[in-house]
């Protein structure tokens, strides 16, 4: 729930919740946190389906928008690896991805999703 309410406050245009069947709960959890610090329900998706995150974050609609910048936390069992690639792919860049130390394993550029920067 925490987590979640640092994301809500954070400015953040949108978040994207993804995980396992056992990731639920703590999924919840996540939105909860979200909602309660102000960001709107329809601007949070919950989805256990990695392809489908992975088609929200990359489709038409999705608001991304090459430039901006969109963090993914999750868990590499998840598929963190498969997010960031998909949606590196798309926009043609690298992903930025941490090795086990917390240094940098590929270039990047970053993309920034909060609403004042696309003006």
């Amino acid at each position: 729930r925490e987590v979640g309410g640092m994301a809500g406050a954070s400015g953040a245009d949108r978040l994207f919740l993804t995980g396992n069947d056992s990731d639920g709960e703590a999924l919840e959890a996540y939105r909860e946190g979200a909602l309660a610090a102000g960001l709107a329900a329809e601007r949070i998706q919950l989805d256990l389906s990695l392809e489908a995150t992975i088609g929200a974050l990359t489709g038409a609609t999705s608001g991304l928008v090459s430039g901006d910048i969109c963090l993914v936390k999750a868990s590499r069992a998840a598929g963190l690896e498969r997010i960031c690639e998909a949606v590196a792919t798309h926009f043609s860049q690298e992903p930025l991805a941490l090795d086990s130390t917390g240094n940098t394993a590929a270039p990047s550029r970053k993309v920034d999703m909060r609403p004042e920067a696309r003006a």
